[in-house]
């Protein structure tokens, strides 16, 4: 007859999330752990969107002999989506009585997107000099994986001998 180990078997679950600021938001995740005999696997997922509208200004003055200047600038951003994913994945397995070998692997990708309309207006004593208008897109789409290898050994109670091996990698793209 076998008998089962304590602490095997399958765990899980999941998360939702909505809301409504000055734009949408929703996100979801899972997890999982999964634990049989020596071996542990885990990992989670989760996404995130959300809108977020946004109105810079930016007002300056400065008095120039007998000039007085003003630089009033104004920045409407009325579509800003952001996307995030992140992911973790990575696996324990037990070696040896002391001794546990691990690897890990991370995800990261945030997408933002913006348009705006930005409007910069020049004064000299109160009279409008001149007045830019552009209009601006914006995306910044990053990324980022790491991966881990490590390996434990504990030789008393509080000692333990640990080494890890680290890979990160980043991409940023951030065109304007």
């Amino acid at each position: 007859m076998l008998k089962k180990a304590a602490g095997d078997g399958v765990n899980g679950g999941y998360s939702a999330k909505a809301g409504y600021g000055r734009g949408g938001k929703y996100g979801g995740g899972l997890y999982f752990n999964y634990r049989k005999n020596k071996v542990n696997w885990f990992g989670n997922y989760d996404h995130d969107y959300t809108l977020n509208p946004q109105v810079f200004t930016n007002y300056r003055a400065v008095q120039q002999g007998a000039d007085y200047l003003e630089t009033d600038t104004y920045s409407d951003r009325p579509h800003t989506p952001t996307t995030t994913q992140t992911a973790r994945r990575g696996a324990d397995f037990q070696i040896g009585r002391n001794t546990v070998l691990g690897v890990l692997g991370t995800f990261f990708d945030r997408n933002w997107y913006m348009e705006a309309v930005n409007s910069t207006t020049y004064s000299r004593n109160q009279l409008v000099e001149s007045r830019l208008v552009m209009p601006n897109t914006e995306t910044n789409h990053n990324r980022a994986f790491s991966g881990n290898v490590n390996l434990a050994h504990t030789f008393a109670k509080k000692q333990t001998l640990s080494l890890d091996l680290d890979y990160i990698r980043y991409n940023m793209k951030n065109p304007s």
